[in-house]
């Protein structure tokens, strides 16, 4: 999820190998290292679908760091930091921002991580209280974009696997045919260029969405939504808070499914969407707009790369989700909740 951390820190596949590569394994072999440079690296994920790669932490491990492209520095969860004995780093902390809010947090230094071949030494973490929600006990950490912006990383689900491409490599895994999705930074013109986003088009309009496989769920904030289903089930929702007599802060969630969504010409069909009560300045600096995110449910089933340094996404037709019968004319379908937790949910039309 989006982090942004401030004085000095900010926190806000199937390749098919062409003739004549070749590869060599390394580490216990589980870890390939192609001759182009890139690193290939096996994915587990968490409770809720959260992407997972394995971290040497000062030599040890490995640990299971959920790759988080809407955090713009890693991060070590406390109960991780206190296995690991690492001590937080006297009398300094860092804001971190989030959807839930923001607080100070502690850091910590290591002498190193290892990600496959890629090494970070004197590396500065911070320290998150808990592990991600839903994230059962399974991610130690978030490896943000502090480390992924340095490459450009591939995903093809049949391989389950995450490649770090060198961008002198990239050229040739951009195939003939995939889908060009430009990436913006800072698209309310804040001030705050550290995240990246692409178009949403949903409702017949397009508001921005974070790209962010930190975030297990695709969400978007109450903020001008048009569909007078959601809007219904939000008043719902709140005469029935209402009526309870409840004095903590009302907070609905909605988890819907859209008949269409679109990132540039990329087109999902029957999507689900959580629909979340959090002010959108904590991530973009713009309070009371718009602003979609686009978790790793949008991107998990479907071939892409993302190239931070040229600030692209580019997605494969040959995955693109195909219409359903009459999936244009499906009315969208809303469901209450009180939580993020939509493995527990019966889908009714």
């Amino acid at each position: 999820m989006p982090f942004a951390a401030i004085p000095n820190l900010l926190l806000l596949v199937a390749v098919v190998c062409l003739t004549g590569c070749q590869t060599h394994r390394i580490q216990d072999n589980f870890i390939e290292l192609r001759e182009d440079g890139a690193i290939v690296m096996p994915v587990t994920f968490t409770d809720d679908g959260g992407m997972l790669i394995d971290v040497l932490v000062d030599g040890q491990g490995p640990y299971p760091f959920l790759v988080d492209t809407g955090s713009t520095t890693s991060a070590i969860f406390n109960d991780a930091r206190a296995t690991l004995n690492l001590d937080v780093v006297p009398n300094r902390q860092v804001q971190v921002r989030g959807i839930v809010g923001t607080a100070m947090r502690p850091v910590v230094r290591i002498a190193s991580m290892d990600i496959g071949t890629i090494r970070e030494e004197d590396k500065v973490l911070v320290v998150l209280d808990s592990r991600r929600q839903n994230a059962g006990a399974t991610a130690w950490g978030l490896l943000g974009l502090d480390i992924l912006h340095d490459f450009a990383l591939a995903w093809y689900p049949e391989e389950q696997s995450f490649y770090f491409i060198p961008q002198k490599s990239l050229e040739p895994y951009v195939e003939t045919g995939w889908i060009e999705v430009p990436l913006q930074r800072d698209p309310y013109a804040t001030g705050l260029e550290e995240l990246y986003f692409a178009d949403i088009s949903i409702d017949e309009r397009v508001i921005p969405g974070l790209v962010d496989l930190g975030s297990a769920y695709t969400l978007m904030n109450w903020e001008d939504i048009q569909h007078p289903n959601l809007r219904k089930s939000r008043q719902n929702m709140r005469r029935e808070w209402q009526m309870q007599g409840a004095v903590e802060e009302f907070l609905p969630t909605v988890a819907s499914i859209y008949p269409v969504l679109r990132i540039g010409d990329y087109a999902y069909y029957d999507h689900m969407v959580l629909v979340h009560e959090f002010d959108s300045e904590n991530i973009s600096g713009a309070p009371g707009q718009p602003l979609f995110i686009a978790g790793a449910s949008m991107f998990a089933q479907h071939d892409f790369i993302m190239d931070f340094a040229n600030r692209k996404l580019y997605l494969s037709r040959a995955s693109m989700d195909r219409p359903k019968r009459g999936a244009t004319g499906t009315r969208l379908r809303s469901y209450a909740t009180g939580t993020f937790n939509v493995q527990s949910f019966y889908w009714n039309d």
